[in-house]
């Protein structure tokens, strides 16, 4: 079993322990011995990123579950009857939610330096 520890913080970490107490605990939950493990350390800041990254998202996830249950209440909106046309409006709904929790989160250093007549 692979465990790789990532320090991307300032702070000192005992690989040793996390290491051995990261193999107990997959060792104890029967974990594959074939699979890898990856622990990455980061400082505050980074976490709260990390954070509202994976929050968007979970919200935007769960935008999709309301979202397919509203079309299926209002009639008309979607017809459920033709297959590929209800695919096509739930697939879209989960490409929106992957893209547009990115957009809003990041929209501003992403257009930043697109603008016309604006050098970087």
């Amino acid at each position: 079993m692979s465990i790789e520890i990532n320090n991307e913080s300032e702070a000192t970490v005992d690989e040793r322990a996390i290491t051995s107490v990261a193999r107990y605990v997959l060792d104890t939950l029967g974990i594959n011995p074939m699979a890898e493990l990856s622990i990455l350390v980061v400082d505050s800041e980074a976490m709260a990123t990390l954070h509202k990254q994976w929050m968007a998202r979970s919200y935007a996830f769960s935008f999709i579950f309301v979202a397919s249950r509203v079309t299926d209440a209002w009639p008309g909106l979607i017809d459920y009857s033709d297959e590929r046309a209800a695919a096509t409006a739930l697939w879209s709904l989960v490409v929106l939610a992957l893209i547009v929790p990115d957009l809003l989160m990041s929209g501003s250093e992403f257009f930043k330096n697109r603008r016309p007549g604006r050098k970087a």
